[in-house]
């Protein structure tokens, strides 16, 4: 089912490559469409938080398809030092919920601990250096602000809290590369720095048995936005196309 890995994927590079003190809360709303250019379904995605209290993310998925409409939802939270981060993501068929999974990750002396409370209990140790999904971002934002102008490469550990996942971490290898404005760009994105980036998801083992889990495509936006999107799994390729966004409000951070 394409919902899946596309929430898996949006998990992984949401917020887009901004510097924390520039992150815009804001609503989106992305065109769905598949390899042939059908329009599949609609993705509707609200950022919220600061540099003080933290980030908090919900993703919502519709996708019409064989099996009727397929609605998954995800709602996540990081803290503010990437110390924390807990999610939950329903499953829903024709309005009857057939999945859910939930769960929190934090920093526990010299390892992360993820606890999954449903399906069912799970418990894992894991590798301190793992990075939360918007740690991950920032971690990335910090290596192009070093690395001077042109294309980078990097691979970071990341745990995603996305099923699909479990307790598993990823492997994940990104390249950046400057992008020039485009003046097609929506007007609360015109003027801004903006990248295209191309992930490899390995999950688990996959690093080193072969190929990725599925590979990302992205235009993203110094503000924090993603303005598309493309997943791909195998043969298969989904896309996510902006269509409306909406810079929220912003609180000052006290710290």
């Amino acid at each position: 089912m394409r919902a899946l890995p596309l929430l898996i994927a949006l998990a992984a590079t949401a917020p887009a490559l901004a510097e924390e003190a520039a992150i815009a809360p804001h609503r989106a709303i992305y065109a769905m469409t598949d390899e042939s250019g059908s329009q599949t379904g609609r993705m509707e995605v609200e950022l919220l938080g600061d540099a003080c209290r933290g980030y908090a993310m919900l993703r919502r998925l519709e996708i019409d398809n064989d099996f009727g409409k397929v609605v998954r939802t995800s709602a996540t939270w990081e803290s503010a030092d990437g110390s924390a981060y807990s999610f939950n993501d329903t499953l829903e068929q024709d309005g009857t919920e057939i999945k859910r999974f939930r769960g929190k990750a934090e920093r526990e002396n010299d390892a992360t601990i993820v606890r999954i409370v449903a399906p069912e209990e799970q418990k894992a140790k894991l590798p301190a250096n793992v990075l939360f999904p918007i740690s991950r971002t920032k971690a990335l934002r910090s290596a192009i602000d070093t690395s001077g102008p042109g294309a980078i490469m990097k691979s970071m550990q990341a745990y995603l809290g996305a099923p699909g996942f479990g307790t598993k971490a990823a492997q994940v290898s990104t390249i950046v590369q400057p992008r020039r404005p485009d003046p097609g760009d929506l007007g609360a994105l015109q003027g801004l720095k903006s990248w295209y980036t191309r992930e490899a998801f390995f999950i688990g083992e996959a690093f080193h048995d072969g190929g990725p889990s599925f590979e990302m495509k992205a235009t993203e936006f110094e503000n924090g936005v993603v303005a598309g999107f493309e997943v791909i799994e195998g043969n298969r390729i989904s896309r996510g196309r902006i269509e409306k966004l909406e810079i929220l409000p912003s609180q000052p951070c006290k710290g």
